[in-house]
């Protein structure tokens, strides 16, 4: 696949880019933009049309936990959450995948591809994560939604990742992960093989469903 990759950041843009230029030239394009605005939303799919024409794939990735830019949780109890933090984790985990997909399902070439991210907090109560795991919530169910809609020409889908390990992974993250039937922390890969069976040939006949990539931890509660 060609790929265009999005981010606020235009060295985290630049970074990714060439890191898949690496492996095939001309592969891959950048957008820095915030995904969340509408302006950010267009100039994805546009970028994405200038550079490579028709638009195949769809993957939602953004995600918010609060009116910051925080990657881990800036407070302890749900009751801290503030309506900033609602409206932030609403524009980015709710709005803006619908804004993309409204945007971009008329530009699809039938067979095209929708896939939305989720997270385990969207199923069971991680604390403090409230706002994050309503609105991930509400995304789990707009993805129905919207596989119902667009069928047959158009499949949506998610996954469910949980416990992927990255650097900033707390101990306690990974400790906890031992509970669950894997009793480990799952790779980016693991999770990247879950997008890339969705958009595959191989899901052709799947639409309206969730993979939860998470070592058993919602499935089997």
């Amino acid at each position: 696949a060609n790929v265009v990759v999005n981010a606020r950041r235009l060295d985290a843009v630049e970074t990714l880019a060439a890191a898949i230029n690496a492996t095939r030239e001309g592969a891959c394009t950048g957008v820095a933009t915030d995904c969340a605005t509408a302006e950010g939303a267009e100039s994805v799919l546009r970028g994405a049309q200038d550079a490579f024409g028709a638009i195949d794939i769809v993957v939602y990735n953004a995600y918010a936990l609060d009116a910051g830019h925080n990657t881990t949780f800036a407070y302890e109890s749900p009751f801290d959450t503030s309506e900033a933090d609602w409206e932030r984790c609403f524009q980015v985990n709710v709005l803006a995948p619908y804004r993309i997909a409204k945007a971009a399902v008329p530009r699809m070439r039938k067979g095209g591809v929708f896939i939305n991210s989720l997270a385990a907090a969207a199923f069971t109560p991680v604390l403090p994560a409230i706002a994050y795991g309503a609105t991930k919530s509400a995304l789990a169910t707009m993805t129905k939604y919207l596989a119902k809609a667009c069928a047959p020409d158009i499949r949506f889908n998610a996954i469910s990742p949980s416990n992927i390990e990255n650097p900033t992974r707390p101990e306690a993250m990974r400790t906890a992960a031992t509970s669950f039937p894997m009793a480990r922390m799952g790779t980016p890969d693991e999770a990247a093989a879950a997008v890339v069976f969705l958009a595959s040939a191989a899901a052709s006949f799947i639409t309206g469903q969730i993979i939860y990539v998470d070592g058993g931890r919602i499935t089997t509660a």
